[in-house]
């Protein structure tokens, strides 16, 4: 019985090895751009009226404290009319999770074209969650670099290290593409002041102007 421990383990092992590939990435991908024509929104004319119809001029407002950057985020869904365009790096299915999904089902229920790029090393919503995101006609869920999820989730690097270190830190949130929020809050409790056992000190920037439109063409890096 000792002399097979070692082999039996060893064999366990590269097991749990074999099962631990990178998801598969041969599936057929579209495109997708930024809505460019947004200027009959409610958006539109608001950031006109701001920046006193000037086409040159980028406005900027600092949302320093979590509440009010997630409130920004919650309000600027309600009004959403054409688009919601957001990537990050990480999602959890905590409170934070939950409202920001809901106000994206809301928004899509109205008609309004979403898309959510989510890195996936770090984003602990289930696959199935995911998917029924994915499912509604005007979603688009999409995920940067995906790692297998069978298995010792650890062991998903052993051979596949080169593609699963290349991650994406993005972090923006962009609505009508009239107006962006960028900064270093993903989407999660501790980014928001709801989490009272502790808190990411963080920062956001609520965007308008000829910026917005560079944050909509950026690509992922």
């Amino acid at each position: 019985m000792k002399r097979c421990f070692k082999p039996c383990a060893v064999a366990m092992l590269l097991g749990l090895i074999a099962g631990c590939a990178s998801a598969p990435l041969n599936f057929p991908r579209e495109e997708s751009v930024a809505i460019a024509d947004t200027s009959s929104t409610r958006q539109a004319q608001e950031v006109a009226e701001w920046l006193d119809s000037r086409p040159d001029v980028d406005g900027f407002y600092p949302l320093s404290e979590g509440f009010d950057a997630f409130g920004a985020r919650l309000a600027l869904m309600s009004v959403a009319e054409v688009s919601i365009d957001a990537q990050y790096f990480l999602m959890k299915p905590d409170n934070a999770g939950l409202v920001f999904a809901a106000k994206l089902l809301a928004a899509a229920d109205r008609g309004v074209r979403v898309r959510l790029l989510l890195d996936d090393i770090f984003t602990t919503v289930e696959d199935v969650d995911l998917a029924m995101l994915d499912a509604h006609p005007s979603i688009q869920v999409r995920i940067f670099n995906p790692l297998a999820r069978k298995g010792l989730f650890a062991l998903n690097y052993i051979g596949h290290f080169n593609l699963a270190n290349r991650r994406m830190h993005n972090k923006t949130f962009v609505v009508d593409n009239q107006v962006a929020v960028v900064g270093g809050r993903n989407i999660a409790v501790e980014y928001y002041q709801l989490e009272t056992t502790g808190e990411f000190v963080d920062f956001d920037m609520l965007s308008t102007g000829p910026i917005v439109r560079d944050v909509s063409s950026s690509r992922c890096r």
